[in-house]
């Protein structure tokens, strides 16, 4: 099965951001971004998980190719989950800050933190990881990234 690294790094990368609230006050709402981050928003993720991809409506299907086994579709599955519940309630087009500031997104950031522990393990990742943005991703070292050969049963 093909493995895409690109694909991959962005996913991880989007459960560190939607998992660190420091990140997003500073870069989404104070709009201070780190020096080799360009831009990103909210926007980016949701983009990459509903968009993008099929995350949101296959992601058993994504294992193998960008998801590395069950535990990591099943933490992917509830972020989404938590994100499609915000946007009911909530509608599409608030602002990023009023996003953050509703007691659904506390349920994003935690289903987020999940997610963000298994690919910690997963990857291998120093778990202060920093987040970075979709158009850097140089955060996470492609020689520690999981591959599918490395997938354990769920």
């Amino acid at each position: 099965m093909p493995w895409y690294p690109h694909m991959r790094r962005e996913l991880v990368n989007a459960a560190l951001v939607l998992a660190d609230r420091s990140y997003q006050q500073q870069v989404w709402i104070d709009r201070k971004m780190p020096d080799d981050v360009d831009d990103d928003s909210l926007d980016y993720i949701v983009h990459f998980l509903f968009d993008d991809t099929s995350l949101s409506e296959a992601t058993d299907e994504c294992i193998g190719y960008y998801v590395l086994n069950e535990q990591e579709a099943d933490a992917i599955k509830v972020v989404i989950e938590k994100l499609e519940h915000l946007f009911a309630a909530r509608g599409l087009t608030l602002g990023d800050a009023d996003y953050l500031a509703t007691p659904e997104w506390d349920s994003v950031v935690a289903a987020a933190m999940e997610l963000r522990r298994i690919f910690i393990v997963n990857e291998e990742l120093d778990p202060t990881t920093p987040p970075r943005s979709r158009w850097s991703l140089q955060s996470i070292p492609s020689d520690k990234q999981a591959t599918p050969s490395q997938a354990t049963p769920s």
